[in-house]
């Protein structure tokens, strides 16, 4: 909002002016529709909330459509008619995986919009002992039996036609809608049907605003709701939480959207426990807005990050979130999270005083921070690690190379039983202090491999969990080591290296291959624009350096690379190679 208009500037609609049931959006307080900048063509207009949008819904079940699919010794499939229309019904396919003996604690998983689940993912949750339900709530299977009618074919994925992105006609009438409302019957299939009763729901990647929606409506019959890879607040996608600018047009379908259909718009007041797994750089979730959603809920907010992972989340989050599966289920206390505060000293000296619970089992304590970029898709993460001043008192030093006026960080505890504990993360205006100002020692130094440098590469991969780390140390025939990623391609965010170089600058790689000669691929992103740039090399059992001009990167027209400025990451393509060295000369 650019601005709250007075009484006097403002429209009044009398019969809402005291309803106080909007949502506080991303720290925007929305009660009555009157605190808004409308139109006045706009001002007298109702924005609905998810009370008044789902008053008259029936989650009751046709049970009389119910057919078995498949039936199997763990799992058992099932096709049911969800929602009825005059010109048919949608019927949802769904998969029921259980473990051997019986269990009533579920796990509802929401699936991102274009796949199902990870199969690891299931398997280990019905290893544990957890039931397992997955709803093509979409129809994104190829292969699956998930149907709409004409009128409901909007459903369908691939065939939304705009009516995942904006309110069309109206909240009513948007996929979110639908969508929530089949995964709402499939609850009552779960409970009716099933005789599960203890469920925990589980959103991925696109599928944790749904997840929200659903939670947010079904306060009575969902314990929990964790969000992998996202964490609400999509329509702030393009927009840093320290940006000035403000929507370019807040109209009233934008409002509608925010106050009826986004995921966040159904955590006000959430009563339960809530968990968000997400990569500090993911697009389906901004870190720097997890404060926001926790200032919404009742509960808590249990947080873990996967440090410059992109849009997955890595191992040590994945474990994370089973632990807290289980503390959810069996109603014990995950551990709570750290406290940071961050200081500067009268010598400009700046320091993280952590304090942490249980201090008896920690096994170490480290602060991620990052400062000179506001996006928090391209940030560059440092960390370092705490020493001990107390019994629950730790202390680290943030070192900064530039002057800044933004500093993100938060401190994440590791526990000698396994477990780790991320804080929310936060954000100092570092423009009211005098920071000491430490030397860079390379400006045109990407990456160099030493004992602590394997974190800065994350894999690239179209899991969104990511079970084991795929970026591991390789050493070459001559004992030299190196960084490869098993799985296949890897990434690393090199912050604002490139905006002091040069067209005339050059990226020098120092890899190797088991392979007698291979092809090194690097590709490089400048805003939404990704350029490949490909070398040939030949083995030399140890590293070889490879000299590529700017110019030598290609986008898919086949324009060349106008210049580094902009770039901010870098990656490897291609299993196999090792890298030792990233320099620009």
């Amino acid at each position: 909002m650019t601005k709250k208009l007075t009484k006097k500037e403002r429209k009044f609609v009398p019969e809402i002016e005291n309803t106080k049931n909007y949502i506080a959006y991303d720290g925007i307080k929305m009660y009555a529709s009157t605190d808004i900048p409308l139109t006045k063509s706009e001002s007298h207009v109702l924005l609905n909330t998810p009370t008044e949008i789902w008053k008259n819904f029936s989650v009751s079940l046709n049970k009389n459509s119910i057919k078995i699919i498949t039936e199997e010794k763990t799992l058992t499939r099932y096709v049911f008619d969800t929602i009825q229309s005059e010109d048919g019904n949608v019927t949802t396919d769904l998969w029921y995986y259980h473990p051997l003996f019986n269990s009533i604690k579920t796990v509802f998983i929401v699936s991102e919009d274009s796949r199902l689940p990870q199969e690891d993912l299931i398997e280990t949750l019905v290893a544990r002992g957890y039931n397992v339900v997955v709803a093509d709530y979409n129809g994104s299977n190829r292969n699956g039996l998930t149907s709409f009618p004409p009128s409901l074919a909007y459903g369908k994925s691939g065939q939304e036609n705009g009516r995942n992105k904006k309110v069309s006609p109206d909240a009513m009438g948007t996929c979110q809608y639908l969508y929530t409302a089949i995964l709402r019957k499939c609850i009552t299939f779960i409970n009716e049907i099933l005789g599960k009763t203890d469920i925990v729901i589980v959103g991925i990647r696109s599928g944790v605003d749904i997840a929200m929606q659903v939670a947010g409506t079904e306060k009575k019959r969902i314990s929990a709701l964790a969000c992998l890879c996202g964490a609400g607040y999509s329509e702030y996608k393009d927009l840093p939480k320290v940006s000035e600018k403000a929507f370019d047009t807040m109209d009233l379908e934008l409002l509608s959207w925010m106050t009826g259909v986004s995921g966040v718009a159904y955590m006000k007041k959430y009563p339960h426990p809530v968990f968000s797994a997400l990569g500090s750089n993911g697009p389906y979730g901004d870190v720097d807005r997890l404060s926001n959603l926790q200032s919404l809920l009742l509960n808590r907010l249990t947080v873990s990050i996967s440090s410059h992972c992109n849009d997955s989340i890595n191992a040590k989050s994945y474990t994370a979130f089973l632990q807290w599966l289980d503390c959810v289920f069996y109603n014990s206390e995950f551990p709570c999270e750290p406290n940071t505060v961050v200081n500067v000293n009268a010598e400009g000296y700046v320091y993280a005083n952590v304090s942490a619970s249980r201090p008896i089992n920690v096994k170490k304590v480290t602060v991620y921070y990052s400062y000179g970029i506001d996006d928090h898709t391209i940030r560059v993460w440092n960390k370092t690690l705490c020493e001990t001043v107390g019994p629950a008192e730790f202390i680290a030093r943030l070192e900064i190379d530039t002057p800044v006026t933004y500093l993100y960080y938060y401190t994440e505890v590791s526990y000698v039983n396994g477990m780790t504990v991320t804080e929310l993360p936060k954000i100092l205006n570092l423009s009211k202090y005098r920071p000491s100002i430490v030397a860079k020692t390379n400006d045109n130094l990407v990456f160099q491999y030493g004992d602590d440098e394997i974190m800065p590469f994350t894999e690239i991969s179209d899991n969104a969990i990511l079970t084991e780390n795929g970026v591991k140390e390789k050493s070459v025939p001559q004992g030299a080591k190196g960084v490869t990623c098993s799985t296949g391609n890897m990434r690393i965010y090199i912050g604002d290296i490139c905006n002091e170089l040069s067209p005339n600058n050059i990226l020098q790689v120092d890899s190797y291959s088991e392979d007698l000669s291979y092809e090194l691929t690097i590709n490089v992103q400048r805003g939404e624009d990704v350029f490949f740039a490909r070398k040939p090399v030949k083995n030399n059992h140890t590293f070889i350096a490879t000299k590529i001009k700017c110019t030598d990167f290609k986008d898919s027209h086949y324009i060349s690379l106008p210049s580094w400025q902009g770039v901010n990451s870098l990656s490897i393509i291609g299993k196999n190679i090792v890298v030792n060295k990233m320099i620009f000369i």
